[in-house]
């Protein structure tokens, strides 16, 4: 029997010896049933002897035994006792012959097509030789005569012999020579691999020679069961006609044997064995599979494993549960927050057991079978008796897709008659549900635990804040946002003076809620303001101590809701939620808004677009035109449909719901009433010709068979991107469910180091820096301000940003040091708490979802977008917030004829200091700056202007200018200069030459070249330049796809340079490639070669440094991990993932993309193996790494080097410790089988493995007994306890 409680799992080989040892009989009849009687086989498949504790009940022909023929059959089914086959030749195992990594031809060093046709008798290898010339291994033909003294084997028995322990020994000896005589490396890791291959089977425990079977095991029939439907018809397993078949077959090849056929047929029937036993484990690998006699696969023991409807997601990891309903969802405006209304005959149904058993109690009915007809004679009873049982009980309500934790929220239950549930209006938001049909299934809580936690955690009004982003989710939405808007708007009414909130809502009751009407409030100052805005106003603030005069929109509400929140009023927002939900439909329906025909306002302006469209053409970037006439129209159509000052008889109703943000976007309107834009075909590209009608006036037959494009690229779009944010929502969960915080302090020394100045907005900063710890104290002027382990709120950011700190260091989970999960003031606050995290919160599932949840709302489509200007800053001008002096560092410059710095390197540093470095700036490649090296400059300068959005190439050198006027350049007329410039069609080199000084410059393609062939010029003047409008078309993957290359670490399409060494660049142009090399001062260099297509960010003579970009694209992030560094690559990794939310309007905190990089970064590769266990090469955790060091530092020897690596998440999740998590993920067979070869053991830490074993998962209340037990606090714990700090692990 298994203990109940058990701490691990180990997976280990079988022998034939340990399946005899679990078998409890022999398996010989091939035979289910005897057809006639009706009763199992004796040695059959379903033997009673073998499978159960049973024996048949009579041995007649005809047995009516309690009048049931198949008593016998069922009674074969209970039980979990196993069986076995014996095999009359040995075979081979398929999964390890027929895998990705074959373990036999790992071992013997031979080819899995060699192997095959020795199984199949078609070769023949040598096994011992006592001639010279023929050596162990060699093969011969299977019908080729041999000498004596040439000892061969064929079929499954040669392997058997090959891999006994006596061959492989006198295999490690001879290895063991060839160590000794080898003279290079790569031939030496090769034999030691080969060694580590064959030594890993003895230090698990298990013998090569097991892979090749002699007994079989019998599962139990419960698990592929024989279900009698009639007399004659049987429905089985699948598994039992593939075993029928190996019996079938083995039988007959024992008959053989013992009348000694010939060979040939012997032969013939061990290939056919060898088969069968392949098809039972894996049938489906099989070139020719055991079909059916439908012709359909039969399925074997990897469909039972692997796959969705596998055992372990099928039945371990997702389980059917009782007391389970679902149904159509309706809206109901009149409940509370935390109520939901559920149809009578649901609850009937759920509560059953229930209230049957208070009918026994009462002794009304004896048996559950009578409570249905009790139903219909005594409704009115059994309704007072469900409703007084409902009021102790919280339903559990669940909408498919479940994305993230707020579509699993508990409610009160209430009864209804209808045939709907019915929900609160404001929870649409979290469950993304709308009433066209959805449908949800409810869940009813049994045991004490479930039911204080679903009262407790996962009630609705516990759950008004988003844990991915900390803003509110629990928010008035739609008609409650319209109603609100109009009730706050100013009609511009004549105003009557009133100065108490009574009066106010008195005279609003009374005048049959008239609230367009302006009010003098006298609240300290005299204010004219509406009387919508007073109650408004009321409901938020009572004692008025602020005042917004504003109409009130979604947004400014969700702040609001977002402020009550951060200051602990929980009970006061639900109240205000509540009100403001009564107050938004009242008036939505009193207000009678509503979308009519005259709304739509045409904008006529499609003559004005045809003749900019056509006078432009810009055929070489048409993406440009599309924001430009954007950007054009969404002012005019403001123009057009804003409400009027006059007063309310021009109010627009469609400008209303834009404005208030209730429906509807700016896309959508310029659609309706302007013109409907530019269509994408299938493939992402963009058709030429826009569509200038809009939806008001409707679409001619030329624009409507255009549009058809979008409309199927919209769907194909929806249905692609559901599957793909699921499946990376999967891989995500995969990788991260063991993140649990376990630890409330690490005591890690390392961190990021935050430049606050680098910020450009407040948003920014507060984003970043909200809910951290400081890692280091913070001092001003030789005292501390801010001590160590402080977490960084509103008061403190203030702080910071008042006593103009620049650089702090903050904790980060990647920097976490904890051996299990992660620690509490690594991971800062809880954003759907507002407070530290605590004990026990799953933030690797939340991260996850946080990640995932938004995948559906991404797009599916390459951008195109132009390469070179967003590689600068993005606001217009950038002022010095400190007097001090200038120094440049680590640039190439010079100085134009009006006295102007310009940088001609890659980059630049830029410092303001006095006495320290007070700021410090990087600039990029044709920066201009006014001052130079020494000059001081006064606090509120102007540095840098970043309005010029053209990129430039300026000269470095004094003389005439010479090009060849080849057919690389044509003429072209450029409108922002009103010339003609020459424009190159290709990469073009332009020469300047001084006496006997030349200086070569490469001009990439589409550039406008500024000067003429002999032209005399002066450094810092301009060559040629790229114009904004016509940037070069580059195609950059956004939405999912970029999201799954990041998340998984492929390299990109279109990769970065980068800069392997400190060196001066040199480049040469051949065979239409760039060859770059950059020469090193020690004397060595690197050489790479870049197409010419490409751009380039360095010219000849720059100096550049250990990871500089030197070309277009992106970088590969396993480079920006050893050439640059992890902070850098923590930075990149970000900013790159938001840069995909951030068109659609999400945003994802940084730490839970921080949370997943981790666990991407958390494995180095060793480049060195010094005198450790480990060899050049090995893959290994971070921490067996440095414990590895540790212990080869106790034996003064030489340490291992290693660098870091990233890995995907797919990857990391099969590399994963746990190898139960692994196997439920992906590659099920290969993983079990690597597991039982290395005898690994899972001691279940994570959350995955837990569920597999039907245990209560190590995170949050599941720790119950974790808190249980003393432990004596730390110095550290007491030190947090002094600062007025604590931690509620309270979970009911």
């Amino acid at each position: 029997m298994i203990k109940s409680i058990f701490k691990k799992v180990s997976i280990k080989m079988a022998s034939s010896s340990k399946i005899l040892s679990w078998s409890f009989g022999e398996v010989t009849h091939s035979n289910f049933i005897n057809f006639k009687n009706l009763k199992p086989e004796p040695n059959g498949l379903f033997c009673l002897k073998i499978f159960s504790d049973f024996e048949l009940c009579c041995l007649k022909k005809k047995c009516f035994c309690h009048n049931d023929k198949f008593l016998n059959l069922k009674k074969a089914h209970t039980g979990y006792k196993v069986g076995h086959i014996k095999l009359f030749y040995p075979a081979v195992h398929i999964w390890y012959i027929k895998s990705s990594h074959s373990n036999i031809s790992n071992i013997l060093n031979l080819s899995y097509k060699i192997l095959e046709k020795i199984i199949n008798f078609k070769l023949k290898v040598v096994i011992k030789s006592y001639d010279i010339k023929i050596k162990k291994f060699n093969l011969f033909i299977f019908d080729k005569k041999i000498k004596n003294i040439i000892f061969t084997l064929s079929g499954a028995k040669a392997l058997k012999k090959l891999l006994s322990d006596r061959e492989l020994f006198i295999d490690c000896l001879i290895l063991k020579i060839k160590i000794k005589k080898c003279n290079s490396f790569s031939k030496l890791f090769s034999i030691l691999k080969h060694i580590n291959k064959i030594l890993i089977f003895y230090y698990s425990g298990n013998k090569p020679s097991w892979m090749v079977l002699k007994k079989i095991p019998v599962l139990p029939p419960r698990m592929r069961p024989l279900i009698a439907l009639s007399e004659k018809k049987f429905a089985s397993s699948d598994i039992n006609e593939l075993y029928k078949i190996v019996l079938e077959r083995n039988y007959k090849l024992k008959k053989m044997t013992t009348y000694l056929d010939p060979k040939q047929l012997l032969i013939n029937e061990r290939i056919s064995l060898q088969e069968s036993i392949y098809a039972l484990f894996d049938n489906e690998k099989l070139i020719n599979p055991i079909l059916t006699s439908s012709k359909r696969v039969l399925k074997s023991f990897s469909s039972l494993i692997k796959g969705k409807y596998g055992r372990f997601r099928q039945n371990l990891l997702g389980k059917r549960v009782d007391f389970s309903g679902r149904t159509v969802i309706t809206v109901e405006p009149n409940l509370f927050l935390y109520e939901c209304k559920i149809p009578i005959y649901i609850a009937l149904e759920l509560f059953k057991p229930i209230l049957y058993y208070e009918l026994k109690k009462k002794k009304i009915i004896t048996t559950i079978s009578f409570i249905d007809d009790y139903y219909k004679k005594n409704k009115k009873q059994i309704i007072l008796l469900l409703k007084n049982k409902v009021k102790s009980y919280f339903i559990m309500l669940n909408r498919a897709p479940t994305l993230h934790r707020m579509n699993f929220q508990s409610f009160k239950i209430l009864l209804t008659e209808d045939k709907t549930i019915k929900i609160h209006p404001l929870v649409c938001l979290c469950y993304n549900a709308d009433f066209d049909g959805d449908q949800m299934a409810i869940h009813l809580p049994l045991t004490n635990n479930a039911k204080v936690e679903s009262n407790y955690l996962l009630l609705s009004i516990n759950n008004i804040i988003s844990p991915s982003n900390g803003n509110a989710i629990i928010i008035p939405t739609q008609d409650i946002i319209m109603g609100i808007y109009y009730f706050t708007f100013d009609f511009k009414n004549k105003s009557i003076s009133l100065n108490d909130i009574n009066d106010i809502i008195n005279f609003f009751e009374f005048n049959n809620y008239n609230f367009q009407i302006n009010i003098k409030f006298n609240n300290k100052k005299k204010i004219n303001t509406t009387l919508g805005r007073i109650i408004i106003n009321y409901l938020f603030f009572k004692n008025f101590d602020y005042f917004l005069n504003i109409v009130f929109k979604k947004k400014i509400l969700t702040y609001l809701i977002k402020y009550l929140f951060d200051f602990n009023q929980l009970s006061k927002i639900i109240i205000i939620l509540e009100k403001l939900k009564k107050i938004g439909f009242l008036i939505s329906t009193y207000s009678g808004i509503t979308i009519s025909y005259f709304d739509l306002i045409e904008v006529k302006n499609t003559f004005l677009i045809n003749k900019v469209v056509f006078k432009l053409k810009y055929n070489n970037n048409i993406f440009s035109i599309v924001e430009l006439l954007n950007n054009f129209f969404v002012k005019i159509i403001i123009k057009k449909i804003q409400i009027n000052k006059t007063g309310l008889k021009k109010t627009n109703n469609l400008f209303i719901m834009l404005d208030s943000g209730s429906r509807g976007s700016m896309l959508q309107i310029k659609q309706l009433i302007a013109f409907r834009g530019f269509f994408s075909k299938s493939n992402g590209d963009i058709i030429k010709d826009p569509i200038f009608d809009n939806l008001k006036n409707g679409l001619n037959m030329k624009n409507y068979f255009i549009s058809t494009f979008g409309a199927r690229k919209g769907l194909t779009d929806t249905s692609l991107k559901t599957a793909n944010s699921g499946y990376l929502t999967r891989k995500l969960i995969d990788v991260s469910h063991d993140l649990v915080i376990y630890k409330i302090d690490c005591k890690t020394k390392t961190g990021i180091k935050i430049f606050l100045n680098s910020y450009f907005t407040l948003v920014e900063l507060y984003k970043n820096l909200y809910g951290r710890l400081l890692l280091f104290s913070v001092s001003l002027k030789n005292k501390i301000l801010l001590k160590e382990n402080t977490l960084i709120d509103n008061k403190v950011l203030f702080l910071l940003i008042k006593k103009k700190i620049n650089t702090i260091f903050v904790r980060s989970v990647l920097f976490c040091i904890s051996n299990r999960g992660v620690c509490c003031f690594c991971y800062g606050i809880d954003l759907s708490t507002n407070k530290i995290v605590l004990i026990g919160v799953s933030v690797g599932i939340i991260s996850a979802q946080s990640i995932g949840e938004p995948g559906t709302q991404l797009t599916m489509r390459t951008f195109h977008t132009g390469g070179v200007a967003s590689y600068f800053f993005y606001s217009d001008n950038l002022i010095i917030s400190n007097s001090g002096f200038v120094k440049f560092k680590k640039c190439k410059c010079v100085i134009n004829k009006f006295g102007e710095v310009i940088i001609v390197s890659l980059y630049g540093e830029f410092m303001i200091f006095n006495k320290i470095i007070l700021e410090k700036y990087k600039f990029y490649y044709g920066t201009k700056i006014k001052f130079r090296n020494g000059f001081l400059i006064k606090k509120n300068t102007k540095l840098i202007n970043f309005n010029d959005n053209n990129f430039y190439i300026y000269s470095e050198n004094i003389g005439y200018v010479y090009f060849k006027k080849e057919n690389n350049i044509v003429k072209n007329y450029c409108l922002e200069d009103n010339k003609f410039y020459y424009k190159t069609l290709k990469n073009f080199k332009i020469t300047i030459i001084n006496k006997s000084i030349k200086k070569n410059y490469f001009i990439p393609k589409n550039f406008n070249i500024v000067v003429y062939c002999y032209d005399y010029i002066f450094p810092g003047e301009i060559i040629a330049k790229l114009v904004s409008v016509t940037i070069l078309k580059s195609s950059i993957i956004g939405g999912l796809p970029r999201l799954s290359e990041l998340f998984e670490a492929r390299i990109p399409k279109l990769k970065a340079l980068l800069s392997e060494i400190d060196g001066v660049c040199k480049i040469k142009f051949s065979h239409l490639n760039y060859i770059i090399t950059i020469i090193s001062k020690f004397g060595f260099y690197k050489e790479y070669t870049l197409s010419c297509l490409r751009k380039l960010y360095i010219n000849n003579g720059d100096y550049v440094k250990i990871g500089d970009i030197l070309s277009d694209g992106k970088p590969d992030l396993n480079e920006i991990i050893n050439l640059i560094s992890i902070n850098y690559l923590l930075s990149y990794f970000v900013n790159e993932i938001n840069s995909i939310y951030f068109p659609q309007n999400i945003y994802v905190n940084c730490k839970h993309i921080e949370l997943i990089l981790k666990q991407m970064t958390k494995k180095v590769k060793i480049i060195f193996s010094g005198e450790s266990s480990c060899q050049q090469g090995d893959i290994l955790f971070l921490e067996d790494a440095i414990n590895e060091n540790f212990s080869t530092l106790v034996n003064s020897r030489r340490l291992s080097y290693y660098k870091r690596i990233v890995t995907g998440i797919t990857k990391t999740s099969l590399e994963s410790l746990s190898f139960f998590s692994a196997a439920s993920f992906q590659e099920t067979n290969k993983i079990l089988v690597n597991s039982a070869i290395k005898n690994r053991t899972d001691y279940l830490l994570g959350l995955k493995e837990n569920v597999l074993v039907g245990r209560l998962i190590p995170a949050g209340t599941g720790l119950i007994k974790y808190f249980k037990k003393k432990s004596k606090s730390s110095k550290n714990n007491l030190d947090f306890k002094n600062r007025k700090k604590k931690f509620y692990i309270n979970y009911f």
